[in-house]
């Protein structure tokens, strides 16, 4: 059995998407997604739109690209310039409205698995990316399109969904990652590593040792430390504070939420520790890092339509 399909199998044993859910979009205008917990894939059923990520990350999309976004990130769907702009987006139940351009978004949980969670902060698979590997997701997708139109039950689309989550994240794994991404990857393969990785997915916050990450898994505090270090390439507190930033960094981008507030969120019970965390891996402070990304105020949501 080749490697992939040796990952393939032992994710299978542990990935559940219980909480995907899909709509179907005529973007006729302009949408606003707002991920909030929640990590989105895209697919560009036909026409042509452009993302635009409230972090300055701005793709133009056609018919049959893909895309992946993960949680905690703010983004548009726009026509491009010069198409008709007077109609605003209708979201219907599946199926589409004539006219416009029609796209498939899916949500999850982000805390659901750690699949998920592994992915970079984008994958983007562009339509003419002709790669053996993506007949079979391209398949998949079809058939998920297929079992929504038809009603079939949410087991069914969880499952395909699943295969959707696998099948991007070893795309990513092969294609758009690169050291220590690439090494996180790695990881989601090892049972107790995936689970400490959740663990600290989920509640950043906390303060974990050695000692609690260990017992949590089945390992005794130095078998952890080692395994966790040779196959992430960084010991876990060290892996904890870079999952800590880079929450605290997704977070800034909301210019709503006040740096004491999300010093807190991420595990931090000073805001100066916080700064001097923050300045120690981004090279600037929150605040600096906030006002450079010169954000406009925004009101919070799932999705929905600008007039």
């Amino acid at each position: 059995m080749s490697a992939n399909l040796t990952l393939l199998a032992e994710t299978l044993d542990h990935l559940h998407m219980n909480n995907v859910r899909y709509e179907s979009v005529d973007l006729v205008d302009v949408v606003d997604v707002d991920c909030c917990d929640d990590s989105v894939f895209i697919y560009i059923k036909s026409g042509q739109c452009v993302f635009s990520s409230i972090g300055g990350e701005t793709k133009n999309l056609s018919a049959g690209d893909i895309m992946s976004v993960l949680a905690r990130t703010e983004f548009k769907l726009m026509l491009p310039s010069g198409m008709d702009d007077d109609k605003g987006a209708v979201i219907t139940e599946f199926g589409l409205q004539e006219g416009g351009v029609s796209i498939l978004i899916g949500r999850e949980t982000h805390d659901a698995n750690d699949l998920i969670q592994v992915l970079p902060e984008y994958v983007y698979i562009p339509a003419d990316d002709v790669a053996t590997d993506l007949h079979r997701l391209r398949s998949i997708i079809r058939n998920l399109e297929s079992a929504l139109e038809d009603g079939m039950p949410p087991s069914y689309t969880r499952r395909l969904s699943e295969l959707i989550a696998i099948e991007l994240a070893m795309y990513a794994g092969g294609a758009a990652m690169s050291g220590q991404k690439a090494r996180w990857f790695e990881g989601f393969s090892d049972q107790k590593i995936s689970l400490a990785i959740t663990a600290m997915q989920k509640t950043p916050q906390r303060d974990w040792t050695l000692m609690e990450l260990g017992r949590l898994v089945g390992l005794s505090r130095s078998v952890f430390a080692v395994r966790f270090h040779e196959i992430m390439g960084i010991p876990a507190g060290a892996y904890l504070r870079k999952l800590r930033i880079n929450y605290a960094a997704e977070l800034l981008k909301n210019p709503h939420k006040p740096i004491p507030e999300i010093s807190l969120r991420v595990g931090y019970k000073s805001e100066s520790a916080f700064n001097k965390a923050f300045k120690r891996d981004r090279g600037v402070t929150p605040g600096a890092f906030r006002a450079s990304l010169d954000v406009e105020p925004v009101e919070s949501g799932t999705i929905r339509a600008s007039n």
